[in-house]
């Protein structure tokens, strides 16, 4: 052990201290919002007994709530409606590349094939940008405020670019304030005024009589 680390340990011999665990759960508003994908991973977690789950975090890039943390319900790898919201996620955030087929319009999740791929999949989803929905649920927690839900509801992919400034750092407030992109200003061309036409009034010739 360095001299450093020794010297240290006879000198807090005996003391404890408390760090904060976790992160602060914040109550957002119902709506959409933009995140980065910062986790995305297939692990153990202690809940209903223990199950092996895809738990996804993210983090607002855009508005009032920017920099604060969210995360998507684990999805249960051991359950069918936990392998199909796994599958739905990384679908609308990486496209088409979870195996199966559509059939009547409805796409048919290939579950073993799926299952197969699924842990080359998860960690292709951090650093993606997505839109989600918020939502509160049916039931509250102790302190009174609402348990939410978290809903991927599309990747952003392409247009992530869009979405930072020239620093790479700092999200465009322009982006989603609507479907429709200002992609440059036409300039107004003064129109020239009509020069109006007065027409000419014929001045009708005098006859000229001849004197005999």
């Amino acid at each position: 052990m360095h001299k450093a680390l020794m010297e240290a340990r006879k000198k807090f011999r005996g003391q404890k201290g408390s760090i904060k665990t976790g992160y602060e759960q914040t109550i957002f508003p119902e709506g959409k919002y933009t995140c980065e994908v910062v986790s995305s991973e297939l692990k153990d977690i202690n809940m209903s007994g223990g199950i092996y789950a895809h738990c996804m975090g993210l983090k607002i890039v855009l508005g009032e709530y920017k920099g604060k943390r969210a995360s998507t319900f684990p999805n249960d790898m051991a359950d069918e409606q936990g392998i199909l919201s796994c599958a739905k996620n990384i679908s609308s955030i990486l496209g088409d590349v979870v195996p199966g087929k559509d059939v009547k319009g409805e796409f048919m999740v290939d579950y073993d094939d799926f299952i197969k791929c699924v842990e080359d999949l998860v960690p292709k989803c951090i650093g993606e940008y997505v839109e989600i929905t918020i939502k509160n649920g049916k039931k509250n927690r102790p302190d009174g405020t609402p348990y939410q839900n978290v809903y991927i509801n599309r990747g952003l992919g392409s247009d992530t670019k869009a979405i930072l400034a020239d620093d790479g750092t700092s999200p465009s407030k322009e982006l989603f304030g609507g479907d429709d992109l200002n992609m440059g200003v036409k300039k107004k061309v003064a129109k020239k005024k009509a020069v109006k036409k007065v027409a000419k009034k014929k001045v009708a010739k005098k006859k000229v009589v001849k004197r005999k």
